[in-house]
């Protein structure tokens, strides 16, 4: 992209392209049933229809060779979990586009990365082309649009001899070397436009050849380079927007895409390596993916080569929080290193992974060497909702390829443990409030289960439910009311029966636990919808002069129990969420989706030169929410800038870790 795109004329959609979302309400009701709807098709896809062996069948295997980059270094971008809502996306993705980021305690600022790996979950909730553009594409390509190519240089060339066919010729190659650039053993020519436009690739470089009079000027297209792994998010669609987006060479923003599969192999300098699977719904890696892998190894690896592994998923955490599950998941990781890396003589010295979002780093606790010693890092602060730290267990245990139980020590998590506490608690008391809709319906529910408590006790001359139990003194007798009205109701009983087991099936844990999680759930819940009759019975007569059954008295039990039964039962949603997390453990990622942290970000920057592998680990404890349009901005600059004032504030979360090169 030798040109910038113009500036949009508003932040309208229509100049846009784009629309910027709030963060997923993953709490609404419809949102629940739509996502839950594509993860049962998602399953299907992965059984049936397996996109990674499709695309292997169409392109051939592809090394992306970074050795020949300037002074022979090279810096590299990873965020994962990204795609979500407009203000910790764009955050994210503008601190990515600065050119630079200093920081205190460093001689030198960190660079901006030359290529960005995206490691999973890159759009939420679904994998839609709409929720691609607007969670993902919209907001990257509005923080860099563009970046100027290199400058020009000219040469004189025949070009009958030199252009007119794909072998480069050695006139050419000379051309070149005279101006400091050696062109790779398989380099090509193609026309562009006949008689005029030419390009020229050497590995992952572009140069573009210009007419121009009788002399060529050549630039080199050294743009920035995407690639990605698919999450199970990413997954929902089956792979179809995934790899039409990351797998046709097109354009984020000045980032542009360059893998051919899900999966990729970075060919590094100095002898460092970084490879993304794809793990697909069930952390298993497709034949194809295992040949094309085990393939690079045999032929190019050498012994001792380090590799960067990019995996969707944390699974070395998981072992301890999802017994066997992460177990099997971390035993298909490492035959997967057995197969490919051990057996042609690579050291795995890096893993990362995004599916928790927060940054956890776990480091062998007795390497041989310092500063050799395997690293584990979760980074899943790209933009979704805060996963909190509180649960990653302090150490961990692993059998590895290389011997067995290697323990690894934590490191550095954000935010602490403190600070999740702190947005466990206070987030939870304002549930109904971050999740009205779901409140809403809960209000309908209980509104539905008074009007069915009425009905059950509807006679010529009689009081009904409401005007009886707000007659009656003490609990017992009410609750007495209560169990005698759904007994002889063959409704209420189902619908009582049906909230317990949906509450049991809800519930997380031991099966034990889950029942008596579910079944206390449930309880609380129909003891709120007792109170709330009673106190709408009691207080509507006495204190607003409303008589039972009028007009009036209905719409005010309508409106009552919506407004007042979400909110009660929205704040029970919430403490129910809150107490069985700190105290069994369970439903974390359900309290953190409901309450849509957007705080707490995090990305890592590589940098990779002759003394081996440096990593920053960058966070953000808050994201900028208010943004200026940047209407009279040049073409190829950001499109929103923060207001004065909220700009974000980038931090090492802790010193850089090195590891060195062998």
């Amino acid at each position: 992209m030798t040109k910038p795109p113009e500036t949009p004329k508003s932040e309208n959609k229509a100049d846009l392209k784009f629309v910027r979302q709030p963060m997923v309400r993953w709490f609404d009701p419809v949102q629940l049933a739509g996502t839950g709807i594509q993860a049962l098709i998602s399953g299907i896809f992965g059984s049936f229809a397996d996109k990674r062996e499709i695309q292997a069948a169409l392109h051939q295997p592809q090394i992306n060779d970074y050795t020949a980059e300037d002074e022979n270094e090279i810096w590299i971008d990873y965020i994962a979990d990204l795609g979500d809502g407009w203000n910790s996306t764009y955050t994210m993705a503008k601190l990515l586009a600065q050119p630079e980021l200093d920081f205190d305690g460093l001689n030198e600022p960190t660079k901006r990365g030359r290529v960005l790996v995206m490691g999973g979950d890159q759009v939420y909730p679904t994998a839609t082309r709409e929720e691609y553009n607007n969670r993902m594409v919209g907001p990257y390509q509005a923080a860099l649009p563009w970046i100027k190519p290199d400058e020009k240089f000219g040469i004189n060339l025949e070009f009958s001899t030199d252009l007119d066919n794909a072998n480069i010729s050695s006139n050419l190659r000379q051309k070149f070397e005279d101006n400091g650039i050696t062109l790779s053993k398989d380099a090509t020519v193609a026309i562009q436009h006949k008689g005029s436009n030419w390009a020229i690739t050497s590995g992952v470089e572009t140069y573009t050849i210009e007419k121009d009079g009788d002399e060529l000027k050549i630039h080199l297209d050294k743009h920035l380079h995407l690639f990605a792994i698919p999450g199970n998010h990413d997954w929902y669609d089956g792979l179809t927007s995934f790899t039409r987006l990351f797998s046709q060479e097109r354009w984020i923003g000045a980032w542009q895409t360059r893998q051919r599969r899900s999966y990729f192999a970075l060919k590094l300098p100095h002898r460092w390596w970084l490879w993304g699977i794809d793990v697909q719904l069930q952390s298993d890696i497709d034949q194809p993916q295992l040949n094309y892998f085990e393939e690079i190894a045999q032929k190019e690896m050498e012994e001792g080569d380090r590799v960067i592994l990019c995996t969707a998923e944390p699974s070395w955490v998981y072992t301890k929080t999802k017994g066997e599950e992460g177990q099997v998941a971390y035993e298909k990781l490492k035959y997967f290193e057995r197969r490919t890396i051990h057996k042609y003589g690579g050291k795995l010295a890096l893993t990362l992974a995004g599916d928790l979002h927060h940054y956890c780093r776990y480091e062998e606790a007795t390497p041989a060497n310092k500063n050799n010693g395997r690293q584990k890092i979760t980074a899943g602060g790209g933009g979704a909702f805060l996963y909190g730290t509180h649960e990653m267990p302090e150490t961990l245990i692993l059998d590895e390829v290389e011997a067995p139980n290697i323990a690894y020590s934590r490191n550095a998590p954000f935010p602490t443990r403190n600070e999740t506490f702190s947005q466990l608690i206070f987030g939870s008391l304002l549930f109904p409030f971050k999740n009205w809709r779901l409140s809403r319906f809960v209000g309908g529910l209980y509104l539905l289960f008074t009007w069915l408590l009425q009905s059950a006790t509807e006679t010529a001359d009689g009081p009904r439910f409401m005007q009886t139990i707000s007659e009656l003194d003490g609990l017992g007798t009410i609750v007495n009311k209560f169990f005698s009205t759904i007994v002889y109701s063959p409704g209420n009983l189902v619908f009582v029966i049906a909230i317990i087991g949906g509450l049991i099936s809800f519930s997380k844990g031991k099966r034990i636990w889950r029942f008596i999680l579910g079944f206390l759930h449930a309880v609380a819940h129909l003891f709120v919808i007792i109170f709330l009759i009673w106190a709408f019975g009691s207080l509507n007569p006495n204190l607003l002069g409303i008589t039972f059954g009028t007009l009036p008295s209905i719409l005010a039990v309508i409106v009552e129990m919506i407004l007042f039964g979400g909110i009660l039962g929205g704040l029970l949603m919430g403490i129910y969420l809150l107490l069985s997390n700190l105290l069994l453990g369970v439903h974390t990622n359900e309290i953190f989706s409901a309450l849509k942290i957007q705080n707490y970000k995090n990305f890592l920057r590589l940098h990779i030169d002759k003394d081996g592998l440096t990593i920053y680990p960058i966070g953000v404890r808050k994201v900028c929410k208010n943004w200026d349009f940047q209407a009279n901005a040049p073409d190829g600059d950001s499109w929103f800038e923060p207001q004065a004032g909220n700009e974000p504030k980038p931090e090492l979360l802790e010193d850089k870790i090195k590891i060195e090169t062998i």
